[in-house]
């Protein structure tokens, strides 16, 4: 099917493939033919993804070029090895989706997963950093190959190598687009499920600091245009105390605190405000 609709002559949307790459190029009929669908359903050949996709891949690269413009960090940032971890979460996720040959989820991993981590990394760094930055385009340009070859030799041939070769970055050639083994190109990873936690407690903290902005603004016009999220290294004296108590009393089958927390804490808090605090925390 072609947009919902069986394919005919007489209707006008009888498309072969030579004519589909004629319309939209070869990488983004490729795009196309890889949401159109791996089940058992009748494929379903939408016009209008191949016209995402090329504005997708543009807006990709037009970030790229400007980006690796601008002046760039060396020092380390609290975000990057989360960044790094999530890039890793998506490569991992693309690779057992196209080993079981899930094409269109594969896309959706890619185009709406993968690519836009960098709007994320941007918001909490504000300044790239090289390396990280390479890796970052590489993962996207192996991630996307399979599917669009052309435009990630391209990408990686014309701009990335060039800029790696400015800052003695080693780099290897494109051999993907000659390589059809999986297992030869992709480097696999292992994810750290800490960080993944970390980043979605940091993600949680910006919709809700966004909310609390949108509200101020509502009611005393506040303008704001920048925000900080302090990061502590360990819990404060007073959760660790109830951290140490769930783990003394543990849990059950039902993954339920043992016992009666909150009398245990009666017994360990003296201070009122303390114990309202630990009640607080451990809710």
């Amino acid at each position: 099917m072609v947009d919902n609709e069986k394919m005919s002559k007489s209707k006008g949307n009888f498309y072969t493939l030579e004519d589909m790459i004629g319309l939209y190029g070869a990488d983004a009929s490729r795009v196309g033919m890889a949401d159109a669908g791996d089940t058992h359903e009748d494929a379903n050949f939408v016009t209008d993804i191949c016209d995402k996709s090329i504005l997708r891949l543009n807006a990709f690269e037009n970030w790229m070029d400007e980006l690796l413009k601008r002046p760039m960090r060396q020092e380390d940032h609290l975000y990057d090895n989360i960044f790094m971890n999530q890039v890793k979460k998506h490569m991992e996720e693309s690779y057992k989706l196209y080993d079981g040959m899930k094409f269109k989820l594969v896309l959706k991993e890619i185009f709406f997963q993968l690519m836009d981590l960098k709007e994320e990394w941007m918001l909490m760094t504000e300044v790239a950093k090289p390396d990280l930055l390479v890796f970052y385009i590489k993962a996207v340009l192996v991630a996307i190959s399979p599917i669009t070859p052309h435009w990630a030799h391209s990408i990686w041939t014309k701009k990335l190598v060039p800029f790696c070769k400015t800052l003695n970055i080693a780099i290897k050639p494109f051999l993907y687009h000659n390589d059809p083994s999986l297992e030869q190109r992709w480097e696999r990873f292992e994810v750290n499920e800490q960080l993944v936690h970390q980043r979605n407690i940091l993600q949680k903290t910006v919709v809700s600091m966004r909310s609390s902005l949108d509200n101020m603004r509502k009611k005393s016009k506040v303008v704001l245009d920048k925000g900080v999220i302090i990061v502590a290294k360990k819990f404060p004296e007073s959760h660790i105390r109830v951290i140490n108590l769930m783990k003394k009393l543990g849990v059950n089958e039902k993954n339920m605190i043992n016992g009666n927390l909150f009398e245990e804490m009666k017994l360990v808090f003296t201070d009122k405000k303390e114990l309202n605090n630990g009640i607080k925390f451990a809710k």
